[in-house]
Formats: structure tokens, sequence, C-alpha cells
């Protein structure tokens, strides 16, 4: 585990960001998971949705309200395992061993994304093909100690508006290579902890990353053996 110092929680970056922003209705809007629910830990909790930082990691005051503004529309948002539906919630209880197909399809654009999957280690996979990501500001700690996840294709994200990566694929470990060619950096100004301890990293083509604006990028590739 690292040691990081939790003082960023008085020093959050403001995001007073104005940006044009409707409800995506009558678009698809996705986000297709894979897991893989060992035998071990079959009849366990396993987290299979959104925020659960807050219900986790109490002693980081993260039920801040002003680190989870998103709450609603995270909630406006059908579940669907193995094609079965399920009733939203934070938790889900798989009663067997074996690997599942999460979708998680939203009926409004989602403006921050920061915890989304933070602690999922069950995670193998993510999709976000058909996820529309372009009304996102804040995308810290999104994939955020996601040790097992292997594969995400974010060959569609649109990061135009996102001010704040702080953390995006810290301790990511599993993962062995990323796709940056079609983000858009210029507005990110917290890159701090992005990419550290991605173990198992061996390339990483950031050529396309804008860091004009960026103030913090302190840690980005620690623990990156």
């Amino acid at each position: 585990m690292i040691n990081k110092d939790n003082s960023f929680l008085n020093n959050e970056i403001k995001e007073n960001k104005k940006i044009e922003y409707r409800q995506n209705n009558n678009i698809n809007n996705i986000i297709i998971a894979k897991i893989k629910v060992q035998k071990d830990n079959s009849k366990k909790r396993i987290i299979n949705s959104f925020e659960n930082a807050k219900r986790e990691e109490p002693e980081l005051d993260l039920d801040n309200k002003e680190l989870f503004g998103n709450e609603k529309q995270i909630k406006n948002c059908e579940i669907f395992i193995n094609d079965k539906r399920i009733e939203f919630n934070y938790y889900y209880i798989f009663e067997k061993a074996g690997n599942y197909i999460i979708k998680y399809l939203f009926k409004d654009s989602l403006k921050s994304t920061n915890f989304l999957f933070y602690n999922c280690k069950s995670l193998t996979s993510l999709d976000f093909t058909n996820f529309n990501s372009q009304y996102v500001i804040n995308m810290r700690s999104m994939f955020d100690s996601c040790d097992s996840l292997i594969s995400i294709n974010l060959s569609n994200f649109n990061t135009d508006n996102v001010s704040n990566m702080r953390s995006l694929f810290l301790g990511c470990n599993s993962l062995v290579s990323l796709d940056f060619s079609n983000f858009n950096t210029k507005n990110v100004n917290n890159m701090e902890w992005m990419f550290s301890n991605c173990g198992s990293l061996s390339s990483l083509n950031l050529s396309n990353l804008n860091c004009q604006n960026v103030e913090n990028m302190g840690y980005i590739f620690y623990g990156c053996k």
C-alpha cells in the first residue's frame, strides 16, 4: 500500500467550469464490465457498482459531498448481470464462483466519474465504447485500486472537459498497456499519482498528452517497475 497524503481532501481542486449539460435519454450510454468471482469470495459482498469508496474507507472522509456530487445521475441507471436486470445497489452477493458480465445502462450523462470503480478488485475488463464522457469534469481515482483489471477500452473516451485525473489508474498493477491516442488533456490541472503502482506497464505512449495546464504531477509514475 502506498502512503498517500490525505491533505488533498482539504485542498481539492475547484472545478467551477461551466459546460453545457443535457440529459442523454435517447443515446446509448453504456459501460460493460467483466468480473471474475473466485471460489473463496463467492459468498462475500463483491463490489459491482459506483462510489463504493465512501462505504469502504470512511477514514478518508469520502462522504464529503464535494467529492460525490454525482450520485443522482449514477443511481439513474439500470444494471444487468449476465443479461438479468437487478435493482440498483452498491453491492451484490454472487452465489457462485465464475465469470460475470455486468452492463450499466445510464439514463443520464455523467458530469463526474470520480471513484467510479474504485477498489473493484474482481474487475478484469471494462469497455467504454458506448459511454458518453463528453460532460465529465472529474475523473479522479476512477479506476484506482482495480488490481485485477487486465484490459480497458477507452478508444471513444472524450476527455475535452476533464480537469482532474488524479490517481486515475493508481494501483492498476495488472494493466500491461493503455491507449491514450484520443485523450485530450488540455484542461487537466492535476495528474498526481495518475499511473502510480501500475507495476505491469511495460510501455506508455503519452505523445498526445497536453500538459500545458498541469499544476501537479507528483508521483505520477511512482512504483512503475
